[in-house]
Formats: C-alpha cells, sequence, structure tokens
C-alpha cells in the first residue's frame, strides 16, 4: 500500500515536496511495524489469546476446550476437568460433530485422568463415535478405561477389531497382551507382546511387559 501511495504522490508532486511525502510514508510504515510488532508480541502466546476469549466468549466450546487443553498440557487436570464439565452440563450446541467429537475426547481424557474411568469410557465411545477417523490415541484411551472398569470385553473387542485395520501397530498389540494379561489368558498375552516386539524392536513397555508375564506366569510362548 505504501508503495503505492508513494508513487502517486510521485506523480503529482517533484524535488523537495516529493522527498518530504516519502519522509511521511517512511514515518507511517515505520508506526505500522512497530504496532504490528506490538500486537504479534502480545498474541504470540496461545494461553493469553484464549484465555481472553473465553472471558469474553463463555459458552464457546472451541476456546473452553482449547483452554482445558491448554491447562491439562501444563499437568493442571483438575481445572481442565472443571471447565469441561461446566460446557457439557451446559448442553453446549454446535452444527459441527469434529467440535462434539474434540469436547468428548478431551473430557474423557480428562474423568480418565482423574480416574473416572467408566465416565471416562462414555465420553471417548462418545468421541469415538462422530469421529471420521479415530486416532490410534483416541483407541488406547479408550481401552484403558474399559480395562480399568473392569470391564475387559469391550477393550479386546476393539482392539483385534483395530488390529484387523491396523496389523502393524505395535502399540496396538501392546495393549491387547495388556487386556489378556488381565483377563488371565498369560498365553495370549505373551503372543501379542511378542508380536509387538517383533514389529518393533525398540518397544521398550512390551519388551518389559513380554518379560514381567513370562517371569509371573511361566508361560514362554
Amino acid at each position: 500500500m505504501f508503495p503505492l501511495l508513494i508513487g502517486s504522490f510521485e506523480e503529482q508532486a517533484g524535488g523537495r515536496s516529493s522527498r518530504f511525502v516519502m519522509l511521511i510514508a517512511i514515518v507511517l510504515l515505520a508506526a505500522f511495524l512497530v504496532t504490528d510488532i506490538n500486537r504479534t508480541a502480545v498474541w504470540k502466546n496461545n494461553a493469553h489469546y484464549f484465555k481472553v476469549l473465553s472471558v469474553q466468549e463463555p459458552d464457546n466450546p472451541v476456546v473452553q476446550v482449547r483452554m482445558a487443553m491448554t491447562g491439562m498440557e501444563a499437568g493442571d487436570t483438575a481445572p481442565a476437568l472443571a471447565r469441561l464439565e461446566r460446557l457439557v452440563k451446559k448442553g453446549f450446541s454446535t452444527p459441527f460433530a469434529a467440535d462434539r467429537a474434540t469436547v468428548a475426547y478431551w473430557y474423557g481424557k480428562a474423568l480418565l485422568l482423574s480416574d473416572r474411568p467408566t465416565e471416562a469410557y462414555v465420553q471417548l465411545s462418545q468421541a469415538a463415535a462422530l469421529s471420521t477417523t479415530r486416532s490410534g490415541e483416541l483407541i488406547l484411551l479408550l481401552v484403558e478405561a474399559a480395562a480399568r472398569s473392569n470391564d475387559l470385553r469391550p477393550a479386546r473387542s476393539l482392539l483385534e477389531q483395530e488390529i484387523k485395520a491396523s496389523p502393524g501397530d505395535d502399540m496396538l498389540w501392546n495393549a491387547l497382551g495388556n487386556v489378556l494379561s488381565m483377563a488371565g489368558d498369560y498365553s495370549g498375552s505373551v503372543r501379542a507382546y511378542s508380536k509387538a516386539v517383533e514389529l518393533n524392536p525398540s518397544n521398550n513397555e512390551a519388551a518389559v511387559n513380554l518379560q514381567n508375564v513370562r517371569r509371573s506366569s511361566g508361560v514362554r510362548k
């Protein structure tokens, strides 16, 4: 914009007046840059940005979830859970399934971190139903919530379905090993852990799990 203004004035004025106009344009440009830099510095912190928005738009689910995410990433699960509970109890409305899935996912994750696995399973199941594509993390959280609710059948069924779709995912095999071990199926657990290690030799968690279940159960393969 500024070069256009300068060019316009240069066409109408020459010499000293043109240089004066150029000086004014440079000053204005510098002022604009300083203002823009200051604005960027103030808003570059996303936590601050969403904190302001959460006050301005208390019923905006996207803003409230982003605040909860920021809190959970900082290890502050309790206030994040309270924020999400308020949002859900208000009966927030959005026409977008993806937004509803996001709320259910983070609410479920906060519930699971707060040792409320049965409620977490309900929310995470809702997130899975609303999602067009289910992430591996969502599946693993669902399985953990089901297992910690002492409901191993849906956890095992879900993992077996996911493994059929992604047979090369070592994390899914490791999770299946955990569920089978909890169910007392040590032979199946050893096979699942072994498969996880075969797929990914650097999966130390699966390797340790395999070693532990072999030692405690006496099952070798």
